[in-house]
């Protein structure tokens, strides 16, 4: 045994044991060497008295083919040590490799929601699994702790994500590493990250991951800027048993998703509460909108609610939807487990909330279809427009709702307006329900608004 190995750590001594019959080592604390006689540290102990929290402590046992170091970190919180974090990560594919850090017997490895997963080689496959936040080693000693998982630097994309080098994504794994570092801005502030898509992306050729489904889900709030630069995310494949599914599941105040295109998708989303199927709506982009979503284009694009409800771009909007397109079919299933659910259905957005702003959209082609007679709120555009929202500027070419329920609002842009709705001279095209063509006289399921108990003028 040539490298150290450290014995206690009691009332701030520490003792460690000689290598292979070493009597000298050689001792540095922050970079400073202590020596107790010419250059060399031959006690086997040391007060690390009153060291600064995060000191850098490097024990090497001098043999006669050289040395090999121990390095620990002092915890004056804890009054504790530490092995260092591994610090030379590289990412080969989908995974995620570091120098072996000397003294740890394995790694605890953490992900984007701090699950853990204790692996004995200094590698791990995320091909199946969230990306990687933390890597923290596990001692040999038992006088040495496990430290406390804290955001380490991994350089999954390249570019500094900065408005003028951003992040580049170019791979479906590449888009999954925005989880990681949206964590890393809310751990640690800062200016929010830039992204860019490379190049188009075709999740066609990715394996089934979770839940026979190949794309994941980005989970933690961002509040960044991701510009698609007109580039496509394509073949996407969603099969969702356990709540709501959008790309994003929360864009913050300040965050911005724009010139992206989704094509050929299909996304089935079932829900298993019948207290609260609702929470089980489906949409491509956001499920919670807080920030501005503009100019997206959803190319035939499929999605099935089994039992909740569904809307081309997002679920529940607080911030702005603006300058989208979309073409496409939404598909109301009935379930078993709650029975012939009615919920809501529209192109761009479910829930248009106070303060809200959806304007300028186009839905090129929609289909609405139900299964019994089980959607009701059907519009192109908006569902529910609420007091304090706006629907602004709205326009589309052909809606065709199929098997609608019976006594339910359906409106061309929007299908129940408590806010404002202003068509503003947008094309109001063909808006057919129950094989039934809308006219524009109609106040009752029109071609501008189904019921209206808000503000809304053509």
């Amino acid at each position: 045994m040539r490298t150290p190995k450290i014995l206690s750590f009691k009332n701030g001594v520490i003792e460690w044991t000689a290598a292979d019959g070493a009597d000298k080592f050689i001792l540095r604390v922050n970079g400073e060497n202590i020596s107790d006689g010419d250059g060399y540290f031959r006690a086997q102990k040391y007060d690390v008295g009153q060291l600064p929290h995060g000191a850098a402590i490097e024990l090497s046992a001098v043999c006669a083919d050289g040395t090999n170091t121990l390095a620990v970190v002092y915890n004056a919180k804890t009054h504790a040590l530490e092995l260092p974090r591994p610090t030379e990560f590289t990412v080969d594919g989908e995974t995620l490799k570091w120098k072996k850090t000397a003294g740890a017997r394995a790694y605890k490895v953490y992900d984007t929601d701090y699950n853990a997963t204790t692996v004995t080689d200094a590698y791990y496959d995320m091909s199946e699994k969230n990306t990687v936040v933390c890597v923290c080693p596990v001692p040999e000693s038992g006088a040495v702790r496990i430290p406390e998982p804290e955001i380490c630097d991994i350089p999954y994309l390249s570019g500094r994500g900065v408005a003028d080098d951003p992040y580049v994504i170019k791979t479906p794994f590449d888009l999954r590493a925005v989880d990681y570092y949206e964590s890393v801005f809310a751990a640690r502030g800062g200016q929010p990250n830039h992204y860019v898509l490379g190049d188009d992306i075709d999740y066609g050729t990715v394996d089934a991951l979770d839940n026979d489904s190949n794309v994941f889900a980005l989970k933690k709030p961002f509040f960044g800027v991701l510009d698609g630069k007109n580039r496509k995310l394509c073949d996407f494949r969603v099969e969702n048993d356990c709540g709501h599914w959008a790309l994003f599941d929360y864009v913050a105040r300040g965050g911005v998703v724009k010139n992206l295109i989704i094509e050929n998708a299909e996304i089935v989303c079932r829900a298993r509460d019948a207290a609260h199927p609702v929470n089980s709506s489906v949409a491509t982009i956001a499920y919670v909108n807080n920030g501005e979503i503009t100019a997206v284009k959803l190319r035939a694009v499929r999605l099935t609610a089994v039992g909740g409800g569904a809307a081309g771009i997002v679920v529940h909007n607080y911030g702005r939807v603006t300058g989208c397109s979309v073409a496409g079919e939404l598909v109301q299933e009935n379930t078993s487990e709650i029975g012939a659910a009615s919920y809501e259905m529209a192109g761009a957005v479910l829930e248009n909330c106070d303060g809200g702003v959806v304007d300028n959209n186009r839905i090129l082609s929609l289909v609405v279809r139900g299964t019994g007679d089980n959607v009701r709120s059907v519009a192109g555009i908006v569902s529910v427009n609420r007091e304090g929202g706006r629907a602004m500027c709205n326009g589309y070419d052909a809606v065709v709702v199929v098997n609608p329920a019976p006594d339910s609002e359906y409106g061309g842009a929007v299908a129940y307006n408590a806010g404002i709705v202003h068509n503003c001279g947008a094309t109001l095209g063909t808006f057919v329900v129950g094989g039934v063509s809308v006219t524009r006289d109609e106040n009752f399921r029109g071609k501008l608004v189904g019921k209206n108990d808000g503000e809304a003028s053509y």
